[in-house]
């Protein structure tokens, strides 16, 4: 389920970034990524944290919390700079890779 829920965040993210680019919105990306970023950190991983009560002689082992709030740090914190990073490269070279007639009187697309 977590890989799923990553998987979905990864492909809202990458349509949102697609419609910040039609909208021209200049700090989209990078807002974008800090609300998803802060979503991995805070918000998403307390939906994990079904640990069952223990009984009143039963040891309280708090590692499921802990490998699932890791998970969602570092696995989902860098899935998300990953998926920002490649739409950059991929709009960086898909602007060097325009043809003239697309480019306006500045030689910016």
């Amino acid at each position: 389920m977590p890989l799923i829920l990553l998987l979905l965040v990864s492909i809202c993210q990458i349509g949102l970034y697609l419609f910040c680019d039609k909208m021209s919105w200049k700090y989209g990306r990078a807002i974008i990524l800090v609300l998803v970023l802060i979503g991995y950190v805070f918000i998403i991983p307390p939906f994990f944290f079904n640990i069952p009560d223990p009984g009143p002689n039963e040891i309280k082992c708090g590692m499921p919390v802990l490998g699932m709030t890791l998970f969602f740090w570092f696995i989902g914190g860098g899935t998300a700079i990953l998926v920002h990073f490649l739409g950059k490269l991929i709009r960086i070279e898909s602007k060097e890779s325009a043809p003239p007639e697309v480019l306006d009187y500045q030689g910016k697309i």
